[in-house]
Protein backbone atom coordinates (compact mmCIF):
# COMPACT_ATOMS: atom_id res chain seq x y z
CA UNK A 1 0.00 0.00 0.00
CA UNK A 2 1.39 3.39 -0.92
CA UNK A 3 2.01 5.83 1.87
CA UNK A 4 1.70 9.50 2.54
CA UNK A 5 4.89 11.52 2.42
CA UNK A 6 5.87 14.66 4.23
CA UNK A 7 8.75 16.77 3.06
CA UNK A 8 11.55 17.71 5.42
CA UNK A 9 12.18 20.82 3.32
CA UNK A 10 9.10 22.50 4.82
CA UNK A 11 10.28 22.14 8.42
CA UNK A 12 13.55 23.27 10.00
CA UNK A 13 12.98 20.84 12.89
CA UNK A 14 12.67 17.84 10.56
CA UNK A 15 15.75 18.96 8.62
CA UNK A 16 17.68 19.23 11.88
CA UNK A 17 16.52 15.75 12.94
CA UNK A 18 17.62 14.15 9.65
CA UNK A 19 21.00 15.92 9.73
CA UNK A 20 21.50 14.95 13.38
CA UNK A 21 20.84 11.30 12.61
CA UNK A 22 23.27 11.35 9.70
CA UNK A 23 25.97 12.90 11.89
CA UNK A 24 25.48 10.42 14.75
CA UNK A 25 27.56 7.29 15.22
CA UNK A 26 25.98 4.02 13.98
CA UNK A 27 25.12 2.80 17.51
CA UNK A 28 23.13 5.97 18.22
CA UNK A 29 21.44 5.73 14.82
CA UNK A 30 20.33 2.19 15.66
CA UNK A 31 18.97 3.34 19.03
CA UNK A 32 17.03 6.15 17.35
CA UNK A 33 15.47 3.72 14.88
CA UNK A 34 14.59 1.24 17.64
CA UNK A 35 13.07 3.87 19.98
CA UNK A 36 11.13 5.53 17.16
CA UNK A 37 9.61 2.25 16.05
CA UNK A 38 8.79 1.27 19.65
CA UNK A 39 6.91 4.53 20.19
CA UNK A 40 5.09 4.77 16.87
CA UNK A 41 3.98 1.19 16.20
CA UNK A 42 1.60 0.84 19.18
CA UNK A 43 0.02 4.23 18.51
CA UNK A 44 -0.38 3.48 14.77
CA UNK A 45 -1.90 0.05 15.36
CA UNK A 46 -4.18 1.31 18.13
CA UNK A 47 -5.48 4.20 16.02
CA UNK A 48 -6.16 1.93 13.03
CA UNK A 49 -8.11 -0.46 15.26
CA UNK A 50 -10.07 2.43 16.76
CA UNK A 51 -11.02 3.77 13.31
CA UNK A 52 -11.82 0.41 11.67
CA UNK A 53 -15.52 0.37 10.87
CA UNK A 54 -15.80 -3.28 9.83
CA UNK A 55 -14.22 -6.58 10.79
CA UNK A 56 -12.78 -6.81 7.30
CA UNK A 57 -10.93 -3.49 7.78
CA UNK A 58 -9.72 -4.64 11.19
CA UNK A 59 -8.42 -8.00 9.92
CA UNK A 60 -6.96 -6.82 6.62
CA UNK A 61 -5.57 -3.39 7.50
CA UNK A 62 -5.42 -2.78 11.25
CA UNK A 63 -3.99 -6.22 12.14
CA UNK A 64 -1.29 -5.84 9.49
CA UNK A 65 -0.11 -2.38 10.60
CA UNK A 66 3.65 -1.88 10.44
CA UNK A 67 6.13 0.94 11.03
CA UNK A 68 9.48 0.93 9.24
CA UNK A 69 12.14 3.37 10.36
CA UNK A 70 15.36 4.26 8.59
CA UNK A 71 17.77 7.13 9.19
CA UNK A 72 15.76 9.55 7.07
CA UNK A 73 12.32 7.93 6.69
CA UNK A 74 9.47 6.78 8.85
CA UNK A 75 7.06 4.67 6.83
CA UNK A 76 3.60 3.70 8.01
CA UNK A 77 2.05 0.73 6.23
CA UNK A 78 -0.91 -1.60 6.47
CA UNK A 79 -2.16 -4.37 4.26
CA UNK A 80 1.29 -5.18 2.90
CA UNK A 81 1.78 -8.38 4.88
CA UNK A 82 1.44 -11.72 3.12
CA UNK A 83 -1.79 -12.65 4.89
CA UNK A 84 -4.77 -14.56 3.55
CA UNK A 85 -8.20 -14.26 5.12
CA UNK A 86 -10.31 -17.37 5.63
CA UNK A 87 -12.29 -16.75 2.43
CA UNK A 88 -9.08 -16.66 0.39
CA UNK A 89 -8.66 -12.88 0.10
CA UNK A 90 -4.98 -12.02 -0.34
CA UNK A 91 -4.53 -8.84 1.68
CA UNK A 92 -1.35 -7.71 -0.08
CA UNK A 93 -2.96 -7.88 -3.53
CA UNK A 94 -6.55 -6.99 -2.70
CA UNK A 95 -6.34 -4.24 -0.08
CA UNK A 96 -7.67 -1.61 -2.52
CA UNK A 97 -11.39 -2.44 -2.35
CA UNK A 98 -11.16 -2.63 1.43
CA UNK A 99 -9.51 0.79 1.69
CA UNK A 100 -11.13 2.62 -1.22
CA UNK A 101 -14.39 0.72 -1.69
CA UNK A 102 -15.65 -0.90 -4.88
CA UNK A 103 -18.52 -0.71 -7.34
CA UNK A 104 -21.12 -2.67 -5.43
CA UNK A 105 -23.34 -3.14 -8.46
CA UNK A 106 -20.73 -4.92 -10.57
CA UNK A 107 -21.80 -8.37 -11.67
CA UNK A 108 -19.66 -11.23 -12.96
CA UNK A 109 -21.21 -13.90 -15.11
CA UNK A 110 -19.83 -17.38 -15.62
CA UNK A 111 -21.00 -20.74 -16.88
CA UNK A 112 -21.44 -23.67 -14.54
CA UNK A 113 -22.47 -27.26 -15.01
CA UNK A 114 -25.17 -29.04 -13.06
CA UNK A 115 -24.82 -32.54 -11.63
CA UNK A 116 -26.71 -33.85 -14.64
CA UNK A 117 -24.26 -32.20 -17.05
CA UNK A 118 -26.39 -29.26 -18.16
CA UNK A 119 -24.68 -25.92 -18.58
CA UNK A 120 -26.25 -22.78 -17.14
CA UNK A 121 -25.31 -19.17 -16.60
CA UNK A 122 -24.62 -17.79 -13.10
CA UNK A 123 -24.48 -14.13 -12.05
CA UNK A 124 -22.66 -13.04 -8.90
CA UNK A 125 -22.39 -9.65 -7.20
CA UNK A 126 -18.70 -9.84 -6.26
CA UNK A 127 -18.31 -6.56 -4.40
CA UNK A 128 -21.36 -6.33 -2.17
CA UNK A 129 -19.23 -6.81 0.96
CA UNK A 130 -17.21 -3.64 0.23
CA UNK A 131 -18.17 -0.05 0.94
CA UNK A 132 -19.02 2.43 -1.78
CA UNK A 133 -16.03 3.96 -3.61
CA UNK A 134 -14.22 6.81 -1.83
CA UNK A 135 -11.11 8.38 -3.40
CA UNK A 136 -9.53 9.40 -0.09
CA UNK A 137 -9.95 5.99 1.51
CA UNK A 138 -11.79 4.76 4.57
CA UNK A 139 -9.15 3.74 7.09
CA UNK A 140 -5.46 3.97 6.19
CA UNK A 141 -5.24 7.38 4.54
CA UNK A 142 -7.53 9.33 6.91
CA UNK A 143 -5.80 7.79 9.95
CA UNK A 144 -2.31 8.45 8.56
CA UNK A 145 -3.20 12.04 7.65
CA UNK A 146 -4.41 12.72 11.18
CA UNK A 147 -1.37 11.10 12.84
CA UNK A 148 1.51 12.36 10.69
CA UNK A 149 1.94 15.72 12.49
CA UNK A 150 1.99 13.95 15.87
CA UNK A 151 4.38 11.27 14.61
CA UNK A 152 6.71 13.86 13.06
CA UNK A 153 6.87 15.66 16.40
CA UNK A 154 7.50 12.40 18.25
CA UNK A 155 10.27 11.47 15.81
CA UNK A 156 12.06 14.81 16.31
CA UNK A 157 11.74 14.49 20.10
CA UNK A 158 13.05 10.92 20.02
CA UNK A 159 16.04 11.92 17.87
CA UNK A 160 16.98 14.84 20.10
CA UNK A 161 16.47 12.91 23.34
CA UNK A 162 18.49 9.91 22.14
CA UNK A 163 21.35 12.06 20.91
CA UNK A 164 21.27 14.04 24.16
CA UNK A 165 21.41 10.82 26.19
CA UNK A 166 24.34 9.59 24.09
CA UNK A 167 26.22 12.85 24.72
CA UNK A 168 25.54 12.56 28.45
CA UNK A 169 26.82 8.97 28.49
CA UNK A 170 29.96 9.95 26.58
CA UNK A 171 30.61 12.84 28.99
CA UNK A 172 30.26 10.61 32.07
CA UNK A 173 32.18 7.66 30.61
Amino acid sequence: MAGLRISVFNSKELQAAVLSIRAAVPEVQAEIRRYTRAELLPAWSEELHANAATQLEAFALADTARVTVSNNTVRLSAGSVNAHLSGGLDVRKDYAPIEFGADRSSVSTFTSTSRRGRKFSVKRHNHRQFAAPRRKGYLFYPTAASLIPRFASLWVQTVMRTIGDAIDKAGKG
